[in-house]
């Protein structure tokens, strides 16, 4: 995991899983995002808050050892 954030690592455990379709979700798990007018409120609403973390980003600096 050198060079790369957790964040990313998470990320990227995450799309992997993703992509593997590993694990199982119960029965409806998504259903209340089958309707597009919930989906596109839960695509704004994660565009927002990618957002505001990107904003208040900082580089902290290297650890002190």
């Amino acid at each position: 995991m050198r060079g790369q954030s957790r964040n990313r690592f998470v990320l990227q455990a995450c799309r992997e899983a993703l992509a593997r379709k590993a694990g199982e979700w119960p029965k409806d798990f998504f259903a209340p995002l089958a309707n597009p007018q919930d989906e596109q409120l839960l695509a704004e609403a994660g565009k927002e808050l990618e957002a505001v973390v990107l904003a208040h980003r900082r580089n902290r600096g290297a650890v002190a050892l």
